[in-house]
């Protein structure tokens, strides 16, 4: 009977191993923002070292909604990179990196005061979940972490795969946005991607002259209130329910591209972190079969839920998990 019970433990932990495989390994399986497409992101940021960020007390059950109070806790350390084929080196013509600290503005420029800046707080971490498909196959984490002192923000974020994803197909993404505010929200003057420690992409915004750099050697105008990837999530923050439908002009690292901004509408959204009313927004590029959507916090104006559905029809979640917020308006 014990070597009965025994077969039967293996036989299901092979199966259980397989299926997983199955899933990883199926074609089509990639996570958003690690692969070839760059409108999708998933995201994982890091405070620098001398944020200490207060949390925000947990959600309770989906059954019911508290607002997020503020509490001390101590920021964890950065994750160790995973391993991952190296990619081949970037041409020569590829500009060199942008630094990340913003261009200071002319003397003579008045300072700008922006809702954005008074209403974002000045640090914060969002740790997310990631998973794969209708079952919620959990596949990766993203944190976005950033802190201002209400003329210039750092925006970081990192994304893993974690479990077996990581152990069949480690993947490591590391996007950096860094700038300052106006009066259309944030204000990116760079943009940087890594993938396990390599550049990948970068973004150069050159307020003198008017335009945006791109890492591929290509230039194109600076429009006003034009987004890099990252900040994309936090600026749509300060978008009110009344903006039924926008363009928001967007650097992706390769390429300069219009997007649509559609409010779906105002819904109760459940995540592991509890049930918040978020703005429900829809995002549409120049892919009719590559969509994203957004669901913001109605009472803080962060991200709490992010879907992506990439043209071979693969879905993937951003779920909140925890929030971390410092000095909150």
């Amino acid at each position: 009977m014990m070597q009965g019970a025994r077969r039967s433990l293996w036989l299901a932990l092979v199966v259980s191993v397989l299926i997983h495989l199955g899933a990883l390994t199926a074609p089509g399986w990639g996570l958003p923002g690690l692969d070839d497409e760059p409108e999708a992101v998933l995201l994982e940021t890091r405070l620098a070292p001398a944020m200490a960020p207060v949390p925000v007390a947990p959600r309770p059950s989906p059954r019911k909604k508290s607002p997020v109070t503020p509490s001390p806790v101590a920021v964890p350390s950065d994750p160790a990179p995973s391993a991952a084929p190296e990619l081949a080196p970037q041409p020569d013509a590829v500009p060199p990196a942008p630094t990340f600290e913003p261009a200071p503005a002319p003397p003579s420029a008045p300072v700008l005061v922006s809702e954005m800046a008074s209403r974002w707080p000045r640090a914060g971490r969002i740790v997310f979940q990631v998973t794969r498909g209708e079952g919620g196959l959990l596949v990766g984490e993203s944190i976005h972490t950033w802190q201002h002192d209400g003329e210039r923000y750092e925006l970081k974020a990192i994304t893993e795969t974690v479990g077996l994803a990581a152990l069949f197909r480690p993947a490591r993404v590391e996007q950096v946005s860094a700038g300052g505010f106006d009066t259309h929200g944030l204000r990116p003057h760079s943009f940087e991607t890594q993938r396990d420690g390599k550049r990948r992409e970068s973004v150069r915004f050159d307020l003198a002259q008017g335009l945006v750099f791109l890492s591929n050697g290509q230039s194109a105008p600076l429009l006003p209130g034009t987004q890099d990837l990252l900040a994309l999530f936090h600026q749509l923050g300060a978008h009110s329910a009344d903006q039924g439908e926008t363009t928001l002009n967007i650097a992706t690292g390769r390429k300069m591209a219009a997007y649509r901004i559609v409010l779906a509408g105002v819904e109760m959204v459940v995540v592991p972190y509890g049930e918040f009313r978020a703005r429900h927004y829809l995002i549409a590029g120049d892919k009719s079969d590559d969509a994203t959507e957004i669901w913001i916090d109605q009472q803080t104006g962060l991200p709490v839920k992010i879907r992506h559905r990439d043209r071979k029809g693969e879905v993937f979640d951003q779920l909140v998990t925890h929030i971390e917020l410092k000095d909150t308006p």
